[in-house]
């Protein structure tokens, strides 16, 4: 019995600790997945309940998990479509072992949220120590142009990372007797609007919103609202104020993609060439697909080029992302480019 209640206890320790390895990279993150899948499985079996497999949940993931790996037997290259759907199975397990553990131990859902609040706090004030030294406190280089990126390097994901926990921790925070629980939650909202402003990750955005109004019209509050618009409104000045350029991404950036093709649909036209490529591979095997992962493969393939639109747009191709020569009345310049995406 001994061994079960370690099990238990570290597994707790990792659940509450999990938002800060999702910083650290996929390596520790796929290790506590998998480790705590397999305390679950063991910890199921030693007390003899298995209930989670009745439940339909169960039943709808691994209908997918089937589909998705009976589709990567016709994928375009097995080898690689595999890779991604039999581990999605660990998935599955991590999902319902997450359950067990909140059901088994309550107090999860303060530590989880707290962890959380500590990880979205360390990001915010290292963004701020970034937009003065240009590097985070360790040192690296955490500027990318108009965007920051904290302790993700040279991975532009901060904005994501916020916002696909978030709804999470929103969620907890409706199972925490806390005093002043909903002024921690506006709290907690701004800083990952400020964060995600910062990473210039204008889908984070987008989610972010989404959670905004859910969580608002879950639990709206006319005073709590009018103090986050009012620090919302606040910090958008002083991002202008101060030129903070990963605010011109989602305005001055945005605008001029949607000027090339003026279309919401299509947003710009380096979109319309990558919805138009994924179509002509959507058309040519409609029924099972090309496999998981097959886009970045096959979107080079002359089947599915859109080459022909790029040049019609008076674009060019280059074959890679980098730098070309053009060569103007025997001078050469040299021309930063990026592949499928035109100049004009």
């Amino acid at each position: 019995m001994k061994l079960e209640q370690q099990l238990f206890k570290f597994s707790n320790y990792l659940i509450i600790i999990f938002p800060i390895l999702l910083i650290t990279g996929p390596f520790l993150t796929d290790l506590a997945v998998t480790f705590l899948g397999i305390s679950f499985l063991f910890l199921s079996y030693s007390i003899n309940r298995f209930s989670f497999v009745k439940e339909n949940y169960f039943f709808f993931f691994l209908i997918i998990f089937f589909y998705l790996n009976f589709n990567s037997i016709f994928s375009f290259d097995p080898k690689i479509s595999f890779r991604s759907t039999l581990p999605f199975l660990r998935i599955v397990i991590f999902i319902f072992a997450l359950s067990f553990f909140l059901r088994f131990n309550k107090k999860l859902y303060l530590y989880f949220f707290l962890s959380f609040v500590f990880c979205v706090i360390i990001l915010f004030l290292d963004s701020i120590y970034v937009i003065y030294n240009k590097t985070n406190i360790f040192n690296q280089v955490s500027t990318h142009g108009d965007r920051y990126s904290s302790f993700f390097g040279s991975k532009l994901i901060m904005g994501s990372y916020v916002t696909r926990i978030l709804p999470l921790v929103l969620g907890l925070s409706f199972f925490l007797k806390l005093n002043k629980i909903q002024e921690y939650c506006y709290l907690i909202l701004l800083i990952s609007f400020i964060l995600v402003l910062l990473s210039g990750e204008r889908l984070a955005l987008i989610y972010w919103i989404m959670v905004f109004f859910f969580y608002i019209f879950l639990n709206f509050k006319k005073k709590y609202f009018f103090y986050f618009f009012f620090a919302a409104i606040t910090v958008i000045s002083i991002f202008y104020l101060f030129d903070i350029k990963s605010l011109k991404r989602f305005t001055i950036h945005t605008y001029s993609q949607y000027n090339e093709i003026n279309s919401l649909v299509n947003f710009s036209f380096r979109h319309y060439t990558h919805y138009l490529t994924a179509y002509r591979m959507f058309l040519d095997n409609k029924i099972l697909g090309h496999g998981v992962k097959s886009f970045r493969y096959l979107c080079s393939d002359e089947k599915y080029s859109t080459l022909n639109e790029i040049i019609n747009a008076n674009g060019i191709k280059s074959p890679s992302n980098g730098y070309f020569s053009i060569n103007l009345n025997e001078k050469y310049y040299a021309i930063k480019s990026f592949k499928n995406i035109s100049f004009r």
